[in-house]
């Protein structure tokens, strides 16, 4: 980023690029499931879900089972978003190590590892229902999803920090 001549400030320039990396993130990770759903529905019918039939994965102890079997569609747009926003957060993450290293390699596998290193350590406390490998499951049992969001904010927080320091450093006023 050092040798890009920009028109604007270099503030506003890591703010779209934030912006930028965020949705295709995002976007990244929502797309297939959207085509994936849509394959899907060609094949089965739609039908409203019932519980007896214990044929879905969303059982009574999930924390969005009413909303999953009373509008469907509402609790698959609201997990899409939630995916969506995680994928925005790790491709974030990947914003903020391109300016700290120069290896594409370490840029790339840095959500992997962090993905990682949270199931491992949440793992360990014995609190699976907190892993990302857990809540971004539709499926999902009992979490708690403003622990899920408090966690999401704080991350984006630091990214959004971190471009706002790095659009400001070298930057006369």
């Amino acid at each position: 980023t050092d040798y890009i001549i920009i028109k604007r400030r270099k503030r506003d320039y890591f703010r779209a690029k934030w912006l930028a990396v965020f949705l295709s993130g995002g976007g990244s990770v929502t797309v297939p499931l959207i085509l994936n759903f849509l394959a899907f529905l060609t094949i089965a019918p739609v039908n409203k879900p019932e519980i007896a039939s214990l044929f879905y994965a969303v059982g009574g102890d999930n924390i969005l089972a009413p909303l999953f079997y009373h509008y469907p569609f509402a609790y698959l747009i609201l997990y899409m978003c939630i995916d969506f926003i995680y994928g925005g957060i790790l491709a974030g993450i990947c914003l903020m190590m391109t300016n700290m290293t120069q290896r594409r390699f370490v840029v790339e596998v840095t959500p992997l590892f962090i993905y990682i290193f949270l199931y491992a350590v949440i793992a360990l406390m014995s609190e699976q229902e907190y892993s990302p490998v857990s809540f971004l499951n539709m499926g999902s049992g009992t979490m708690h999803y403003a622990y899920m969001t408090v966690f999401a904010l704080v991350v984006a927080g630091v990214i959004t920090v971190y471009v706002e320091y790095s659009g400001r450093k070298g930057e006369l006023y």
